[in-house]
């Protein structure tokens, strides 16, 4: 398949089955993925620690052709150094939030302070 542009990506066809990947010839990996409901997503397939994975990098029309190029060729240089960006991603998700956070003080750290403490501590968070 030729260089994904605007154009191409508009024109795309939705497969009659499933889904289908359309791959980019300049940039290894590089792909649009379209699904038979007609949606439109860019992706990145790549290869690390002996493992294949597949990065969404953003959705059709939110990112442009372009774009989706630019940040494709940014995540190859992570992945290049050793990083795995989908990794990264999954990481983030399960990080703990700021009321994750208030829960484990509210159960370990509070308990320890005066009342009056303890209320103001409350009012802050």
């Amino acid at each position: 398949m030729p260089k994904l542009s605007e154009t191409l990506v508009k024109r795309m066809p939705t497969p009659e089955a499933a889904t289908k990947i359309h791959y980019d010839d300049e940039l290894p990996g590089f792909g649009l993925r379209v699904t038979k409901a007609g949606s439109k997503a860019f992706i990145l397939n790549y290869h690390i620690a002996r493992r294949e994975r597949r990065f969404t990098i953003g959705s059709y029309p939110t990112w442009s052709a372009g774009a989706a190029r630019e940040e494709a060729k940014r995540l190859r240089r992570l992945i290049d150094q050793g990083e795995d960006p989908l990794e990264n991603r999954n990481e983030k998700r399960v990080a703990p939030n700021v009321s994750d956070l208030w829960v484990e003080y509210e159960k370990v750290h509070l308990p320890t302070l005066s009342l009056k403490s303890q209320v103001d501590q409350k009012g802050m968070w």
